[in-house]
């Protein structure tokens, strides 16, 4: 009674110890080497080992009446093999091999354990025949030793059902993706291997390793998260594998990352170095938008709300879109002279070389006004062509254009050449508004001289008039017209335009002589 009560205590004492231990220290899957023989018996240890599967069985020392060896046996053999059994049917199903080395390479890893597996089995049936003897000879029945077998294999199948039915909860997986429970197990005992394949999570365009691993001898698949707008290339070794993704999938044998690609609308700007028709460099700003090409298939709010996979037209197009790759050496290093242009640049790049051509065929003043042939200004000219030109290049590679222009804001590269610049901007307009000073000097010299005109043939026409009436009437003709002279000439004189144009003195003279007139009548 004592021995188990001291058993019950150091199995409850080491239980605590040993939980809080492995919850603080998980198995850190760092990419180093594990021999292969050893990734089972690691799961073991981290995967049950917190159970101590051993010491419960340890308590019926004493009460059931076979040697303490057999019970010893028994305690530790038949959870090892349960145990055992379950990583082994993990690490062998489903059989996905597809050429002799690689089957040999999986007995290899299997083989081990495997016939560890099977002679613990032996022994455990050894074992028990030695304790159904020893209770048949005995007055205990064997029922007893079913209860001790059951006490014993009760708990670590409890426990492989527990990790059986929280996997899906574990490991997210896609629910298209074949044999999903079972892959989902051979990630979960891949982690607790220490040695398992990596494990890739896709954030911001680029993809971030989350389980270091190693994806040509680690046990179980690979995973690979990609948010709803990202597809990956997939390379394995020095070879380009499949395009995955949106969504979770499952890596094979050698397979990691090659290249993200974004299948959202993408805008690039930069700004270009240009020579103009009259020899002076500029800096303009080109745009360009685009995307994958989608096809006929679209994209609606309510896929994005559901975060559904983007659509894009066929695993073809991206292949050619990163394939697209360019290497230019200028301006780099010699480590960097090899590395390729990301695929997000190309249409960037084969408007900047199509500008670089157009802009010499226009002087500096040509790209700010307007074009006379198309009635629109010179750089939206530019703009089209250059875009036209790009969609023409790129389309075949996998490209959707979606828009481009060149910007507002160009600027000679000298400050000299910018200021001269403003400065005949400044004579051209000092030039215009002396032209418009002088068109309307011009004009009100005009206007003045068809009121005078006018003026002349009202008073003629007024005088002859009068002079009509009064030779009727009777009266001197001199003194008529010299009267009717000097009236409508202090007419014409009070007149508040041609009074500027007269000396100060002309109407006193007029009224002076108008006053001598009517004292002669």
């Amino acid at each position: 009674m004592v021995l188990r009560l001291v058993g019950l205590i150091i199995y409850t004492f080491g239980f605590v110890v040993l939980r809080g231990y492995l919850r603080k220290h998980p198995p850190l899957a760092k990419g180093k080497f594990v021999t292969p023989h050893l990734h089972l018996f690691y799961a073991l240890f981290w995967m049950w080992g917190v159970l101590l599967w051993f010491m419960p069985g340890l308590l019926w020392i004493g009460i059931l009446p076979v040697p303490v060896r057999v019970i010893v046996r028994l305690s530790f053999f038949i959870p090892f093999v349960i145990f055992m059994t379950f990583l082994l049917a993990v690490s062998a199903f489903p059989v996905t091999v597809a050429s002799r080395k690689e089957i040999k390479d999986l007995l290899k890893k299997l083989v081990f354990p495997g016939f560890i597996t099977f002679m613990a089995a032996l022994f455990s049936l050894q074992a028990v025949f030695q304790a159904f003897q020893e209770l048949h000879d005995s007055v205990f029945s064997p029922v007893y030793l079913l209860f001790f077998l059951a006490f014993l294999a009760i708990p670590p199948a409890m426990a492989i059902l527990g990790v059986v039915s929280a996997v899906p909860e574990l490991v997210p997986l896609d629910d298209a993706q074949e044999y999903r429970w079972l892959m989902a197990l051979k990630i979960l005992v891949g982690f607790y291997t220490a040695f398992p394949k990596p494990a890739w999570v896709v954030e911001d365009g680029k993809a971030e390793t989350r389980i270091k691993g190693n994806q040509f001898f680690g046990f179980g698949p690979g995973w690979l998260m990609t948010e709803p707008e990202n597809v990956v290339v997939l390379q394995g070794g020095t070879d380009i594998k499949r395009v995955v993704g949106p969504g979770v999938v499952l890596t094979e044998f050698a397979e990691s990352p090659y290249q993200v690609v974004d299948l959202r609308n993408q805008i690039r700007v930069i700004k270009v170095d240009a020579v103009t028709r009259d020899g002076i460099e500029v800096k303009l700003p080109i745009s360009s938008l685009f995307r994958i090409n989608r096809g006929y298939k679209t994209l609606d709010l309510d896929s994005v709300s559901r975060h559904e996979p983007w659509p894009y037209r066929n695993q073809r197009d991206v292949f050619q879109t990163v394939f697209a790759e360019e290497v230019d050496p200028a301006g780099k290093t010699p480590l960097e002279a090899h590395q390729a242009r990301s695929w997000d640049e190309i249409p960037l790049k084969v408007a900047m070389r199509q500008l670089k051509q157009i802009v010499p065929l226009f002087s500096l003043d040509q790209l700010y006004q307007m074009d006379p042939d198309a009635n629109t200004l010179t750089r939206l000219v530019i703009g089209k062509t250059v875009r036209e030109t790009v969609e023409e290049t790129v389309a075949p590679l996998g490209f959707e254009i979606l828009g481009g222009a060149v910007g507002n804001k160009i600027v000679p590269k000298s400050d000299e050449v910018a200021k001269q610049q403003v400065e005949v901007w400044k004579a051209r307009w000092i030039d215009k508004v002396l032209e418009w000073q002088a068109e309307v000097q011009v004009k009100r010299l005009q206007a003045f001289t068809n009121v005078r005109s006018d003026a002349r043939v009202n008073l003629l026409s007024e005088l002859l008039e009068k002079t009509q009436e009064d030779f009727r009437e009777g009266a001197a003709a001199s003194d008529y017209v010299a009267y009717h002279l000097l009236e409508n000439l202090l007419h014409i004189a009070r007149s508040a335009q041609i009074k500027e144009e007269l000396p100060e003195s002309t109407i006193p003279t007029l009224m002076h002589l108008r006053q001598l007139t009517q004292e002669e009548e």
